[in-house]
């Protein structure tokens, strides 16, 4: 039996038309020496917020001062909140963008990537909708 007709290959979950459903998320690519600067940043941001997440629920502005004492502008950082225990963060770096959370439920954990602009011309912060 062969591959099922409504499977993309290579796509997500492989649903049909994923790619083209998802075409309004993508991000600029990144030149190799932003791709290293990114991946510096990623870096510097995880092992800077292990403090504030590790054991406990840190709330926004505790995630933004952290950020701030990191050495980003405050005009380059936006938090927000996703449930009780999660918040979210960006990073806008011109090119890159250091996109990521704090889950207090999950002890301490830190996740950040670093990627490009979104073509959607919504800078750093991804678009909503689209199609």
């Amino acid at each position: 039996m062969g591959a099922s007709p409504y499977v993309e290959p290579g796509a997500g979950d492989g649903a049909p038309h994923y790619r083209e459903n998802h075409a309004f998320q993508s991000t600029a690519g990144l030149s190799p020496d932003d791709r290293a600067k990114g991946a510096a940043e990623v870096k510097k941001v995880e092992a800077g917020l292990a403090g504030i997440a590790e054991g406990r629920r840190a709330t926004e502005s505790q995630l933004h001062e952290a950020l701030a004492g990191l050495g980003y502008g405050p005009e380059t950082i936006s938090t927000g909140t996703f449930g009780p225990h999660r918040n979210t963060f960006i990073i806008d770096l011109g090119p890159i963008c250091v996109e990521g959370a704090l889950d207090g439920m999950v002890n301490g954990l830190v996740k950040a990537e670093a990627h490009g602009r979104y073509l959607e011309g919504t800078g750093c912060v991804k678009p909503v909708g689209g199609h």
